[in-house]
């Protein structure tokens, strides 16, 4: 059990004073301390948190924004992904308190944080109720209205429009070359160049193949559109 000190600290990074403070220290704890020392782990806040992140979300978008099923779903992917979820564990600054007992090390790797932000989720939920986590959403994960607007721009399949647009001629050929792969297995940057008859039009880095692709379409149609 943490300390007085240390659920201080938690709290004050957090934003939020639990009543329950067992639920705080439940929320810290990965499995394999757990299993390690005999106690419960958060696993199963893991699987309750990623329900309320996905229900907070919904919420959000559909009472905000007039969008298209399909585009919502896009959005809602996005703002969920491993990629935020850590992104907001990291300013936080709370991954150090996390119990792990793997090599006597903390793990560090984005899908432990992301994991870690839905246990803190579902722990504020089962202590205040479906609101408190709610706003935690909001708060820690920075939705607005900007943040949307800009995944719709992102969401968008440049990769087709670039298609059409190039199609004009049944002589060009398009083509998307993968130049390099960096960073950790977890994290990977893929760089991507898109090709018109043998010539670079575009270039673009990414997450993933897709999302590297799709920027470098977008990079293309600037330069034809």
């Amino acid at each position: 059990m943490f300390n007085k000190q240390q659920i201080n600290e938690i709290e004050s990074k957090l934003g939020y004073n639990f009543k329950n403070k067992e639920l705080l220290n439940l929320a810290f704890t990965h499995s394999s301390y757990g299993n390690l020392n005999a106690e419960k782990s958060n696993e199963r806040l893991e699987f309750l948190g990623d329900s309320v992140l996905h229900l907070s979300t919904t919420k959000y978008l559909y009472e905000k924004f007039d969008l298209a099923e399909g585009i919502l779903s896009k959005i809602r992917s996005y703002v969920v992904s491993t990629k935020n979820l850590s992104q907001a564990v990291k300013q936080m600054q709370i991954i150090g308190f996390l119990k792990y007992a793997k090599n006597n090390t903390k793990n560090t790797s984005a899908s432990i944080q992301a994991n870690l932000f839905e246990a803190i989720l579902a722990s504020i939920y089962l202590d205040a109720g479906f609101d408190e986590a709610y706003q935690f959403v909001m708060q820690k994960l920075h939705y607005s209205t900007s943040l949307v607007n800009e995944l719709i721009s992102n969401t968008k399949d440049y990769k087709t429009q670039l298609q059409e647009v190039t199609q004009v001629s049944p002589k060009n050929v398009l083509e998307y070359n993968l130049i390099k792969k960096d960073g950790p297995p977890h994290e990977p940057i893929f760089s991507v160049e898109v090709l018109l008859n043998k010539k670079v039009l575009g270039k673009g880095k990414g997450g993933s193949k897709k999302e590297a692709e799709n920027i470098a379409a977008q990079n293309a149609l600037k330069k034809l559109l």
